[in-house]
């Protein structure tokens, strides 16, 4: 009895180092866990008993040594790390709560050298997209925010100018979106309008979301708690899934 215990100790002091890969994210929509592969440019949820597993995980449960070949698996699926630098296994961390939506904010009018830029990020984000995986189109995101992040430019309710800037930009993309839809080409209008914004300075995210039953993914961009390139409405229906 004391070994076992002893076993089933050590068994719980090592599950705890388990992470996830950097370029893997999971949210947890209605009763389903549901992952986004960067690398793999793919979502996927998990079968009922590895599920169930992953969900022990999440929520810090104990486990027992019973559960190792499972674990196994997720670590041999590329789903887990096991190291000694292992952490918590944890959700996508949500953006703030949208509470306005620039495309919703009164008609904003734009300038011509906003529809230069609106051109250039959708011809640029366009090509980034045809040519480069998605985890290479985060991670140049992700360089354009930390250069953009030394300006600080931002953005809230309460700054009615910084909010006319937004809307003005998310009235070009309107005009623009004759010849790339908003509603098929979610990833292309988010992705170009980072690079807006991360040209004029700003910091904003760009948000993934999903719903689990019927599956459906989604992007958006977010400057704080604007939305930029959606609705309240539409976005509000989705679980975010990762954020860059």
């Amino acid at each position: 009895m004391r070994r076992a215990a002893q076993a089933a100790r050590r068994f719980k002091r090592a599950t705890m180092n388990y992470s996830l890969r950097n370029d893997l994210s999971f949210c947890t929509a209605g009763d389903r866990v549901i992952f986004l592969d960067l690398r793999k440019d793919r979502y996927f949820a998990l079968g009922a008993d590895a599920q169930a597993i992953f969900d022990k995980l999440i929520r810090r449960a104990d486990l027992n040594p019973a559960d190792s070949p499972k674990l196994a698996d997720l670590v041999k699926a590329g789903l887990l790390n096991c190291d000694n630098e292992g952490s918590a296994v944890q959700p996508c961390l949500r953006p703030p709560q949208p509470v306005a939506s620039a495309l919703e904010t009164p008609p904003a009018r734009s300038s011509f050298a906003d529809l230069l830029l609106v051109l250039w990020a959708l011809l640029a984000a366009s090509t980034a997209l045809k040519f480069r995986s998605l985890l290479d189109v985060v991670q140049i995101i992700e360089r354009r925010k930390a250069h953009a992040a030394r300006n600080k430019a931002g953005a809230s309710p309460e700054d009615p100018a910084a909010l006319a800037a937004l809307a003005a930009l998310a009235a070009a993309f309107q005009r623009i979106s004759l010849f790339w839809p908003t509603h098929e080409h979610c990833l292309l209008h988010s992705v170009a309008m980072m690079f807006c914004l991360t040209r004029r300075g700003h910091s904003p995210s760009l948000v993934f979301g999903v719903t689990a039953r019927p599956f459906s993914a989604h992007c958006w961009v977010q400057e704080g708690e604007i939305v930029v390139t959606d609705t309240l409405d539409n976005v509000r229906n989705y679980t975010p899934i990762r954020v860059v």
